[in-house]
């Protein structure tokens, strides 16, 4: 390894301590400085949210006066920055940045998951932040050029200029070109944006507040004579209603599940960032516990059983609701890039370990029929086999098992042990069910449930078979599966 390239102190895990840079004065190079802050303790500081890129790593900066290597696109905004290292921002020097590529260490997989945990407090206490959408291009000139938050303050004269100016045809093109760049469908700008307090736009050497932009391009600004509002790129209009949204005091708290439908479909190069890049947003504006993490050890359905887990024990799902928690799934699953049969595999077992086992429970046995359909009918689908006659249903445990041997058992071993002992619960009370035996005998000498072991679950299924009992007395048992 050269012995001039840089080399990280290792922050303390066990408390809020950052990176902040800053350039160093009368310098011809990129010279910059590393310096380690409590969050609660901060100079004013200046966020940086932008695009990585994919091209490695090429342009050398200096880092605490040693090498240090940047992709192409920082390496411009470090360029723009330098060029005014130090921002008057309300009689305020602001003279310190925080650049995720360079105030984390990236190789370390413990401190970045320790970092990313921080990221929405780090924006949310930025003095303000930077969004920088790259080089400029005419379109994005003309875009950045556009004047004011509301062309309706302009007299009769300047607006006429400005008509003459800049034609419908521009107007609609230069902005909806600015607004598809990469920027605006980047993952991790999601929470960038939504919690930083202030926004400034740069793009090449123009610069616009985000306030301006997103105020202009809502339709309630624009004068009743004036050409149409031009097609906003949906990643954009998202950001931009987010915002305006979240910075209301009218909105509702969110969660996890409303920002994955929202968000979950973000740009980046690791799929956990899906997940791991709404948790900062998710702790701003919900109530919910901090007891999901990132975690850059584990695989992408460690990450899906854990947000999965998570959203269950915060009771953002609930059994009641089966088809909401499928379609979140799916969300959660497509975020991830899951192979679909993985995601089944998982999917069937929390189907019958979450919403059948608790909603029993619940329920009391109560609506079990229905129940025992939910569950039976996608087992059937998924691991392909027959369950609409009078079966054995060890055999039929055994089968099952054997079909779903692909299931990721290391990645969540408890969810596992659950849906194991919950399909025994389940494929026993179905094999009575469908033979439609009015006495239920066999299954309480069969059930592989110890009346010590899980008591709940035996005084729920005593109550059950009772209710079960009571409904074929009555022949209001609902008919079998055609």
């Amino acid at each position: 390894m050269d012995a001039t390239e840089f080399q990280y102190v290792p922050l303390d895990r066990s408390s809020c301590g950052i990176r902040l840079l800053r350039f160093l004065p009368n310098s011809a190079f990129f010279d910059c400085a590393l310096e380690t802050y409590m969050i609660d303790e901060c100079p004013p500081y200046i966020a940086l949210s932008y695009v990585w890129g994919t091209d490695e790593p090429s342009h050398e900066i200096r880092l605490n006066n040693r090498v240090f290597l940047v992709r192409d696109n920082l390496w411009h905004a470090l360029s723009r920055l330098a060029d005014q290292p130090s921002w008057d921002l309300e009689n305020k020097q602001v003279q310190y940045f925080w650049i995720d590529a360079l105030c984390i260490n990236q190789k370390d997989l413990l401190e970045r998951g320790h970092q990313v945990d921080l990221m929405g407090l780090i924006f949310s206490r930025a003095y303000m932040a930077i969004a920088w959408l790259g080089l400029a291009e005419y379109e994005s000139d003309l875009a950045m050029e556009i004047p004011g938050p509301n062309l309706l303050t302009l007299d009769e004269e300047d607006r006429a200029v400005f008509h003459q100016n800049y034609s419908r045809y521009d107007m609609e093109r230069c902005i909806e070109d600015l607004l598809s760049r990469d920027y605006f469908s980047r993952m991790w700008v999601v929470q960038e944006v939504l919690l930083a307090r202030d926004i400034m736009i740069l793009c090449g050497s123009e610069c616009r507040s985000w306030d301006e932009l997103s105020t202009y391009v809502a339709k309630r600004n624009y004068p009743i004579n004036y050409p149409l509002k031009p097609s906003i790129p949906n990643a954009a209009q998202a950001l931009i209603t987010a915002r305006n949204y979240l910075r209301s005091k009218l909105y509702p708290r969110l969660s996890l599940d409303s920002f994955l439908m929202r968000f979950g479909a973000g740009k980046c190069s690791d799929a956990r960032d899906r997940v791991y890049g709404l948790l900062g947003l998710m702790r701003a504006t919900c109530q919910h516990s901090t007891t999901l993490q990132a975690d850059y050890t584990i695989s992408t359905v460690q990450v899906y059983c854990r947000a999965m887990e998570f959203m269950q024990t915060e009771k953002i799902l609930l059994p009641g609701d089966p088809s909401y928690c499928q379609e979140v799934s799916t969300v959660l699953a497509n975020a991830l890039d899951l192979p679909q049969s993985i995601h089944q595999s998982i999917n069937i077992t929390s189907t019958i370990a979450f919403h059948f086992r608790y909603e029993i429970q619940i329920s009391g046995g109560c609506g079990f029929s229905e129940l025992l359909h939910r569950c039976i009918l996608p087992l059937e689908v998924i691991c392909n086999i027959e369950l609409t006659s009078p079966f054995d249903y060890d055999a039929k445990y055994e089968e099952v098992i054997r079909k779903l041997d692909f299931f990721p058992v290391d990645d969540n071993p408890k969810m596992w042990s659950e849906f194991e002992e919950t399909l025994r619960y389940l494929l026993a009370i179905w094999s009575s069910y469908i033979s439609l035996d009015p006495k239920m005998e066999q299954i309480p000498l069969n059930l592989p449930l110890d009346k010590q072991r899980h008591g709940k679950i035996w005084v729920t299924y005593q109550r059950l078979l009772h209710n079960f009992q009571l409904l074929v007395g009555r022949g209001l048992v609902l008919k079998k599966l055609q």
